[in-house]
């Protein structure tokens, strides 16, 4: 396993708007907590392979496990299945990131078929860029725009919120630079696993989570890859640098109270509003531009999220010692400790005799 720690931080998450069926309200600041550190999987790594002159080396780097505060892992969580939420309008560019295993155009990576498959993968050497971004406002040039709206985390089976349940969410970045979302848990959904209604909208600010770099070889640097509507990832216009994958896990009691079940969260860009012409319910309509605008620009939309689908995160709490314990173990300490003197008190008697 590999692992790598480093110091904590924790920062207010704010609650925008109620659930749906609720009003519009405020609500104290919510703790979360940057992730620190991770553990990993072994790396695997498959047969090499070459598409539009790009050599893709197949490896994946899963993640099992986060510090952020406590340690977190994925045994004994809860799986989700993640789909994006595309209007019927805009582009519908296919977009994603790899880390570099060498020159611009050697990859880690497999060759991609579309985003979404990308991002339901694990995989730290892996994202999309711009993900929420409909406009290439902000980020001139480049084709790394799209209509996704949305990304739901399903589980149909239910989720019952603790205090020792989170979710991770993982953006390639700079340090103290991560992007705003927004986030909220999916209270209900229908026979096709589609929401119909969602928790409070919680916000996470540009720049408050995500101060750790998380992947020790984020050195070799990361090249974008856009099919352009095409299908056909040939499109390496952009090489990023001097950035690395920073991370954050929110308790589900944090997106609702304790008891509370749901079927998942959904992740939105951060100008996604219920206010004014976009009543909670008109949140369920992805359509719905007073929800959703369909000029979201970088600045707002442009999370490049990793391949992070680890599900619902379960908290490793140690289980204490019952103070009876203690006593017993402190007790047998002691006379441990009472014999090793006794026996160099006779070695030394035994040596003076000589």
């Amino acid at each position: 396993m590999l692992s790598l720690t480093s110091h904590a931080k924790v920062i207010g998450l704010t609650a925008v708007a109620a659930g749906l069926g609720g009003a519009l309200s405020s609500s104290p600041a919510i703790a979360f907590t940057s992730a620190t550190g991770v553990t990993f999987g072994p790396l695997t790594d498959g047969a090499d392979s070459s598409v539009n002159s790009i050599t893709y080396s197949s490896q994946s780097l899963t993640i099992t496990g986060v510090t952020a505060g406590s340690d977190w892992t994925t045994v004994g969580g809860v799986s989700t299945s993640l789909t994006l939420q595309r209007s019927s309008t805009g582009n519908e560019n296919q977009t994603v990131w790899s880390e570099r295993a060498g020159s611009a155009t050697t990859l880690k990576t497999s060759d991609p078929s579309t985003t979404e498959a990308a991002l339901a993968q694990t995989n730290i050497y892996l994202g999309t860029d711009n993900l929420f971004a409909n406009t290439s406002a902000g980020n001139p040039g480049t084709p790394n725009f799209s209509n996704v709206e949305r990304v739901d985390f399903v589980n149909t089976g239910g989720i019952t919120s603790a205090a020792d349940l989170g979710v991770s969410i993982f953006e390639r970045g700079v340090a103290n630079g991560h992007d705003a979302f927004n986030i909220a848990a999916i209270t209900g959904i229908d026979g096709s696993g589609n929401p119909t209604s969602f928790g409070s909208l919680l916000s996470l600010v540009n720049g408050s989570w995500g101060t750790t770099g998380l992947s020790p070889t984020a050195s070799s640097g990361y090249t974008v890859l856009n099919d352009g509507g095409t299908g056909d990832f040939a499109n390496t216009n952009q090489q990023i640098s001097g950035q690395n994958v920073g991370g954050v896990v929110i308790p589900l009691t944090d997106l609702v109270s304790a008891g509370t079940t749901i079927f998942g969260y959904a992740l939105f860009a951060s100008d996604t509003t219920v206010a004014g012409a976009c009543s909670a319910i008109d949140l369920l309509d992805i359509n719905n531009a007073a929800c959703y605008p369909t000029t979201t620009p970088q600045a707002s939309g442009g999370i490049d999220l990793m391949a992070g689908n680890l599900g619902v995160l379960r908290e490793e709490v140690p289980v204490p010692v019952p103070p009876q314990f203690v006593g017993m173990i402190l007790s047998a300490v002691l006379v441990a400790a009472g014999k090793v003197r006794s026996k160099r008190k006779q070695r030394a008697a035994e040596s003076t005799s000589q």
